[in-house]
This record gives structure tokens, C-alpha cells and sequence, in this order.
């Protein structure tokens, strides 16, 4: 039994545009009449496109689909199915990051709303950094732009840290920061990225902890930073080492 493209259209509930696709890439190869050059498809036709289908959302390519119903030997699909397990792997683990990464973020937005403001002092993780822009002037040089690019290779697995020179808290001195792309010593390791003039670092330590509301565009300043000096002095405590925040995120209300 023959179909006509609206019939498997509809058996299917793909477009006709996706059927011209499909025959394009040379999923099916439907019989064509010469005298008004309407396509008919068959029931094979119609399996070839349930396949095709079906390893699509297995996440295979249309190449590697194309080669396993069409020309792929036994061993071949075997060889095929291996592989994909193990990009399956490697995704599974990704998202399971992702997901732990997302929690974590859920839960740092949710104490925006109770404790933006808040002291706490805490064990700060060790982070590894790549600062990319002083103020408001990117490093555009050659060799930064090269490790820039290798960074961007993991980001989302990256914080945007912004760093400020304790010199220019302690002595009132004009704004001053850096700009930068950090990640936690842990996945630095795992990413593979290595160490150079660019990459700097910050240990493991005790600090004080707080969130700050830095308002709209260009309103970003070290005062922002005011509470937690008092917090610190009041306390008797000192400053060692220059000060650093994670951007959370961007909040319009």
C-alpha cells in the first residue's frame, strides 16, 4: 500500500517540510509519478522515518543514523552503540553537576531574601582565577585572549568574581577592581586547565561573609563593602588579603 505525503503527515505528525528533509538527507526514497510529481511513500518508507526518529532521540547524529539503517553491519552498530554509551557517560555526569550546581544556586537566592546584609564567618573554599578585566578595561592581548578562550570552554562551571585591592578599602582610594573568571580548585583540576601568569589563586581560609545589594548599572563600588569593615573591626579581626564576592545574579523588581 502506498501514502501520499499528507497521509504520512498525519500518520506521523511531522510536516511536509520535514518529509522533503527526511528525503533530502536520504532517510527514505519515495516513489515519485512523472505526470504530476506527487510523492508516495510505502510502509517501509514509514519505518525508515519511525527509525530515524527514534535514534534522534537517543541523541544520535543524522550521519550516524543514517550509516546504522542503511549501511552499518552488525559489529558497526555494536561499535556505534559503545561509543554512544560512553558519551552518555559523560553527560550523565555533566548533568548531575549541573543539577548539584543549580541546587546550590537555588538555595543562595532564596537567602537573598532573608539575609542580604547578614555577617557570618565561614571556611571560604580555595578558587582558582583568570582576571580578565581591570574596571572596565578588558585585557584584549593575544596570549590572554588564548587562555580566555580555553576558560570559556567550561562556563558553566564558572563564577563571575569580582576582586578588589584591600589597599583601596583600607585607604579610600578611588574605585578600583578586578573582573574575573573563577572556579573552585576542584573543578580546576577536573577541567584540566593549568596554572600561568594569567591564572592567579586564592587558599582555603576563614573570612567574613555577606551579601551586598551592588543596585543598578555602574553604581558597583568598594563601599558597598563598608558593613562588613565595621563588622570586621568591631570584632577585632584583620583584613588579610584582598576582598572578593561571587556575582550572584541580576534581580529586577
Amino acid at each position: 500500500m502506498q501514502y501520499k505525503a499528507n497521509e504520512v503527515s498525519r500518520i506521523l505528525n511531522i510536516s511536509i517540510d520535514s518529509l522533503r528533509y527526511y528525503e533530502k538527507l536520504g532517510v527514505i526514497t519515495p516513489k515519485i509519478d512523472e505526470r504530476n510529481r506527487y510523492r508516495y511513500y510505502d510502509a517501509w518508507d514509514i519505518n525508515y522515518l519511525l527509525d530515524y526518529l527514534y535514534y534522534r532521540k537517543m541523541d544520535y547524529s543524522s550521519q550516524e543514523i543514517m550509516e546504522f539503517i542503511h549501511r552499518d553491519t552488525l559489529d558497526a552498530q555494536i561499535e556505534k552503540v559503545r561509543e554512544k554509551l560512553d558519551y552518555y557517560k559523560e553527560k550523565k555526569e555533566y548533568y548531575n553537576y549541573v543539577y548539584d550546581k543549580n541546587r546550590n544556586f537555588l538555595a543562595s537566592l532564596e537567602e537573598v531574601r532573608s539575609g542580604c546584609g547578614d555577617m557570618q564567618i565561614i571556611p571560604c573554599r580555595s578558587y582558582h582565577f583568570l582576571i580578565y578585566r581591570h574596571n572596565y578595561r578588558f585585557d584584549q592581548k593575544r596570549e590572554m585572549n588564548l587562555v580566555f578562550s580555553q576558560w570559556m570552554k567550561y562556563y558553566s562551571m564558572v563564577h563571575p568574581l569580582v576582586l578588589i585591592k584591600q589597599e583601596t578599602v583600607k585607604r579610600r582610594l578611588d574605585n578600583n577592581y578586578d573582573w574575573s573568571l573563577a572556579l573552585l580548585e576542584s573543578d580546576f583540576i577536573n577541567t584540566g586547565l593549568t596554572e600561568n601568569e594569567y591564572v592567579k589563586s586564592i587558599s582555603s581560609c576563614f573570612c567574613v561573609r555577606t551579601i551586598v545589594d551592588a543596585g543598578e548599572h555602574g553604581m558597583f563600588h568598594y563601599q558597598l563593602l563598608d558593613p562588613a569593615m565595621d563588622f570586621i573591626t568591631k570584632h577585632c579581626f584583620k583584613m588579610d588579603g584582598d576582598p572578593f564576592g561571587i556575582l550572584l545574579t541580576r534581580v529586577h523588581e
